[in-house]
């Protein structure tokens, strides 16, 4: 049982009952939109996304692709599409650069991936409906229609963040960096 809590209050706001008996554990990804990192028992156990709508009221589960392992652990929705990295099996595939997939919130299905190359650490950010994903060790930005996932526009960013932070408000994104070693501190652009 899954529950979320007021917290000011400590009351509960809404309870999700996990029914299938093979989940073996659950982690919270994100708090708004509620979205739950989901693995099964056994040998052939599998990975997956438990996204909650408004209050429980429109739960939907989304299947990890066969030829991946792990889900990122950072997503955003816009536009009735959920977009996640996807982190492949395959340490020749990895090597790539991890993708980003994008599933419908209706219908569960993975409806498009995308890959901006040389890097394993893409972050999603949901923005005036867009997609604005920071790639390229927090040096591109990109954003992406969140429909089909076509680039509408892209720039090159000063300065590097290995698994790159990324916040927006009206015009600026800023870029910090979660591995402090390897940052150039935050960073702040207007989007022209």
């Amino acid at each position: 049982m899954m529950r979320a809590l007021d917290v000011d209050t400590g009351e509960v706001r809404w309870k999700h009952e996990l029914t299938d008996p093979r989940v073996e554990s659950a982690s919270v990804i994100s708090a708004s939109p509620f979205v739950a990192s989901l693995r099964t028992r056994g040998a052939r156990g599998r990975r997956s996304l438990l996204f909650l709508g408004d209050g429980d009221t429109e739960a939907v589960t989304l299947h990890l692709p066969e030829g991946y392992e792990k889900f990122g652990e950072r997503v955003a929705v816009t536009g009735g599409v959920l977009v996640v990295g996807l982190v492949p099996k395959d340490r020749m595939e990895h090597d790539l650069g991890s993708p980003l997939g994008a599933y419908s919130l209706t219908s569960g299905e993975l409806i498009w991936q995308w890959r901006g190359g040389d890097t394993h650490h893409d972050t999603p950010l949901a923005h005036r409906g867009w997609l604005l994903i920071v790639h390229g060790y927090g040096g591109r930005l990109s954003v992406l229609d969140p429909a089909d996932g076509r680039v509408v526009a892209r720039r090159r960013l000063r300065g590097t963040a290995f698994d790159s932070l990324v916040a927006a408000s009206g015009d600026l994104v800023a870029v910090g960096c979660e591995a402090g070693d390897y940052s150039h501190g935050l960073r702040v652009f207007r989007w022209r």
